[in-house]
């Protein structure tokens, strides 16, 4: 996963003049969804397809993307509210033709933002991350992705699966796009499905009575995804305590 583009910005609109400029979120309710669009332009310039509705961004390393916002969720937080916005880029042409099945090593692109909504009458960013770099054939796969509470303290993100099947053998990875700092990034290295493994899968659950914990453990279910009767069949069930050093949840 490569991480591009960081922003952490604390900005003051007294008025919505400029479209280009988030606004202040003080005093009156903004639609969520004019909020979603003005950090989407933002964060990824004014060139918009309206045939398909998402901003035109290039990136440095994979070229021109489809950037769309697909998630977004307002909570009460202990200082506020706040709106997480998700954003899924898929390949474009320069003729702006979508690539329904990009290059095998191109990615797909997501972008995930968390705003505070008028907080001492400014809007912050909280943690912003306009690239992020997940699975292959320039697919995402966070279109599933769900919003989900990591910690007691205000602590959200999005988890999906993402991978891809070569030749036959089929490798995926839990992804669970969460802030660090100012920055979101991929705290998973839990696996969906391994390479040297085909006939197991893990699931993922969080456990959120641990109140005590920064970050929730993780509940991960091993199940048989073989053939034959014990197909779907539970192998083990075990916690995975979050590393707050490495910032990771990962199999020991």
């Amino acid at each position: 996963m490569k991480i591009v583009g960081i922003l952490a910005l604390t900005l003051s609109a007294p008025n919505v003049a400029c479209q280009d400029q988030i606004p202040d979120y003080s005093g009156t309710r903004v639609p969520d969804a004019e909020i979603a669009a003005s950090i989407m332009r933002e964060q990824y310039g004014t060139k918009f397809n309206a045939n398909h509705k998402c901003w035109i961004y290039t990136s440095q390393e994979w070229g021109r993307y489809c950037m769309a916002q697909i998630k977004s969720h307002r909570i009460e937080a202990h200082d506020g509210p706040r709106l997480y916005v998700l954003a899924e880029g898929i390949p474009i042409t320069p003729a702006g033709e979508i690539e329904k099945l990009g290059a095998h090593a191109a990615p797909g692109v997501v972008g995930a933002f968390a705003v505070s909504l008028g907080a001492a009458g400014k809007s912050t960013y909280l943690a912003a991350s306009k690239e992020l770099n997940f699975g292959s054939f320039g697919q995402a796969g966070a279109g599933i992705a769900k919003f989900v509470q990591l910690g007691p303290s205000d602590y959200y993100g999005w988890t999906f699966v993402s991978g891809g099947t070569w030749q036959g053998t089929t490798v995926g990875w839990h992804h669970i796009v969460a802030p660090r700092g100012k920055r979101f990034v991929d705290i998973s290295a839990i696996p969906e499905t391994t390479e040297d493994d085909q006939t197991h899968s893990y699931e993922i659950a969080f456990d959120t009575t641990r109140e005590d914990q920064k970050v929730y453990p993780m509940i991960v279910t091993k199940r048989f995804t073989g053939d034959g009767k014990k197909r779907g069949a539970v192998v083990a069930t075990f916690q995975v305590p979050f590393d707050t050093k490495t910032w990771r949840y990962q199999l020991r």
